[in-house]
């Protein structure tokens, strides 16, 4: 299939429902649910051995889910500065790519954004781009996922001094967990941490 004609059939199989917000592509599924004061996400993908072409991923012993980290996180333990962007408004937009989630919060004196959509660079995985608006020097800013026993943070780039600022970043997420990384730097943070909570969609 020319390269053109498999994105175009991405964009069409690509589909979202909600709320609770749901985001559907041919290899992925993205979930966001409730809890507390925001919206928490998950990124469910099929396990490398039962990646069936077209076959929607499930919860499961088959998939592999990365499940966002919300609020404060030592070491900062900061509420200002949570461990992944606080969302607290989430709706679903027909961009040129196709079908995305968007959000927006805020926490402190910051205010987060965040586009949701297949990855069009690299089938399979789903790609997250961030915005943050600051009034203040930052303490903790990134995301942070569990998977299994995994704790993976993504930092982004420290900002300049001058503010207020925006800080952007970018990473894509797949069965082995953030890659592609623009404005921020991924690293595994696994080693003293707690066990991961239970999702609760």
């Amino acid at each position: 299939m020319h390269p053109g004609a498999e994105a175009s059939a991405s964009r069409m199989t690509t589909t979202v429902a909600g709320p609770p917000w749901r985001l559907v592509t041919p290899a992925a599924v993205v979930e966001f649910a409730w809890r507390g004061d925001r919206w928490a996400h998950r990124v469910i993908l099929p396990a490398r051995a039962d990646r069936s072409a077209g076959a929607e991923p499930v919860s499961g012993s088959a998939s592999i889910e990365w499940a966002s980290v919300e609020g404060p996180l030592p070491p900062e333990d900061d509420p200002r500065w949570p461990a992944s962007p606080a969302l607290v408004n989430v709706t679903s937009v027909l961009a040129a790519a196709g079908p995305a989630l968007v959000g927006v919060g805020l926490s402190g004196r910051s205010h987060f954004s965040a586009t949701v959509a297949a990855d069009p660079a690299a089938p399979g995985a789903i790609r997250f781009e961030i915005a943050c608006r600051l009034h203040e020097a930052a303490g903790w800013l990134g995301s942070t996922y569990r998977s299994g026993g995994r704790l993976v943070r993504i930092a982004a780039t420290p900002p300049p001094a001058r503010l207020p600022h925006t800080v952007t970043w970018a990473y894509s997420l797949g069965p082995e967990g953030p890659f592609a990384a623009v404005g921020a730097t991924i690293h595994d943070a696994t080693a003293g941490q707690p066990p991961d909570h239970e999702w609760a969609g």
